[in-house]
């Protein structure tokens, strides 16, 4: 299959071969961390980083998102197998968790009603915003470990098509176990550019994690080891006109991560809601009616 090609820079990181321009970029581990095979054999690994950014979700995109897959969940006829098991619908995440809902809670989703889309608002993790507010961007950075062996194989065999392959041997269970895959995750606000490095030397220093310019999902983490990956990644963007905009953006998938969120916060309110009925109800169902005085016999 053709490259697709590309009309933005490559981004190109010191130090690292970019396997897939401006997505996947490597280079031979040197660290400390060892992994052996059964044999007592040294397994040799490679640095890996993904790049890509979003634009944070406000709020109003929320609200929006829901109410359209409530529109979509209630226009679309359900899939029924030869049994009458319910068969998949292909649907997205969110569609799945709506169309769950009792079918008035759909409905009011739907249409829009106020007390349902203030709970929708107070656990989701948006904010709105104001009259003329941009959204928020941010870089994010994946850093990983993999076998070298492993990566090798795989794109002799033609399976290594991009970044979304690297992304699933970062989740992958058998190197998660022994210490492999993603290692972190970062997360930096770009406003026509990335912070300075004098910030962001003061937030590693720090050891920050969760902040408006730097967030990080390691604690604790290695403040040198990020630095020195944030560095190359610093000398790459002073040279890049096009900014981010050559990078995968994953704003779609931001946006139905935050909208999942009260969703799911529904669902547990109603088993709740559920768990307190059958209780009240085995409650009433185990009480003794009292025998009326008059009935007593001395």
């Amino acid at each position: 299959m053709a490259a697709k090609l590309s009309y933005f820079m490559t981004i190109e990181l010191p130090g690292y071969t970019a396997d897939f321009a401006n997505q996947v970029y490597s280079r031979s581990y040197t660290g400390d961390s060892k992994v052996t095979t059964s044999d007592g054999k040294v397994v040799d690994l490679t640095d890996v980083l993904l790049l890509t950014h979003y634009k944070k979700p406000s709020e109003q995109d929320v609200v929006e998102f829901i109410r359209r897959k409530a529109e979509d969940v209630r226009g679309s006829a359900m899939l029924v197998g030869p049994r009458g098991e319910r068969l998949s619908s292909g649907k997205n995440i969110v569609e799945e968790a709506i169309k769950t809902l009792p079918i008035q809670m759909q409905v009011d989703l739907q249409t829009g009603d106020e007390k349902l889309y203030d709970f929708i608002k107070k656990y989701a993790t948006a904010y709105p915003l104001l009259e003329g507010e941009a959204r928020s961007q941010y870089l994010v950075v994946d850093y990983g470990l993999l076998p070298t062996e492993v990566i090798e194989a795989n794109h002799k065999t033609g399976k290594v098509d991009g970044i979304n392959w690297y992304r699933a041997a970062f989740a992958h269970d058998q190197f998660q176990a022994v210490g492999l895959g993603l290692q972190w995750q970062a997360k930096i606000l770009y406003e026509g550019r990335l912070p300075s490095q004098q910030d962001m030397d003061i937030l590693l220093k720090h050891s920050t994690n969760d902040s408006q310019t730097f967030t990080i999902n390691k604690k604790p983490y290695d403040s040198e080891a990020v630095r020195a990956v944030l560095r190359s990644i610093y000398a790459a963007m002073e040279n890049n006109s096009d900014g981010l905009a050559g990078l995968q953006d994953g704003s779609a998938e931001a946006l139905q991560a935050v909208a999942l969120s009260p969703i799911i916060k529904l669902h547990e309110l109603l088993e709740r809601q559920m768990r307190a009925q059958q209780e009240a109800q085995a409650t009433l169902k185990g009480a003794r009616p009292a025998v009326p005085s008059g009935l007593i016999k001395p």
